[in-house]
């Protein structure tokens, strides 16, 4: 039996948001040689939000997302656009 998942966008691989039908009982792994993706190793894995491991069994509906680290602290990077626009 296939169940239905969705992949989000990951670049340079999918551009845009990816609907897959995968024989139920398969991992994130499974999806990740299935389109040939090789992920950088600093990239977390989640489903709907919450973080996930490579060998997570997928459901129906479910869908993939990819977290990469923040490049600037988002509080620094504010304090210096508010600093900025005072001066």
């Amino acid at each position: 039996m296939r169940i239905s998942v969705e992949l989000a966008p990951i670049e340079p691989y999918l551009s845009g948001l990816t609907a897959l039908r995968i024989e139920r009982g398969s991992s994130v792994s499974d999806v990740f040689k299935l389109l040939g993706i090789d992920p950088p190793a600093d990239l977390e894995i989640g489903v709907w939000g919450r973080k996930i491991m490579p060998d997570h069994t997928l459901e129906n509906g479910e869908r993939i997302e990819f977290y990469r680290p923040l490049r600037r602290d988002p509080k620094a990077a504010r304090r210096a656009r508010v600093t900025g626009r005072r001066r």
